[in-house]
């Protein structure tokens, strides 16, 4: 996922990224990060039910992108869980 960003960045080792600088999200990189996920390797469904949801930092799950541009295809992965919702009462 590519962003520009919209105010000087300063990294942890001191070099600045400037304004308008086009930069590129790893997503593999915040889904694996150990500082957001405890043991991010693992197949862990749980962590997305509604009673976990609150403990996921914001930002550090993006399988869609996200903002006014994410992914297109986020509306229309919900379509086949409202279809069977619906059907299956």
């Amino acid at each position: 996922m590519t962003c520009i960003l919209i105010r000087d960045f300063v990294l942890p080792c001191g070099a600045v990224v400037p304004k308008d600088s086009r930069i590129m999200v790893s997503c593999v990189g915040l889904h694996t990060d150990e500082r957001y996920w405890d043991k991010p390797n693992e197949f862990r469904p749980e962590r997305f039910t509604k009673e976990n949801k609150g403990n996921i930092v914001p930002g550090a799950y993006l399988p869609f992108g996200i903002g006014p541009r994410n992914c297109i295809g986020k509306a229309m992965s919900y379509w086949p869980i409202a279809k069977k919702n619906i059907n299956n009462p």
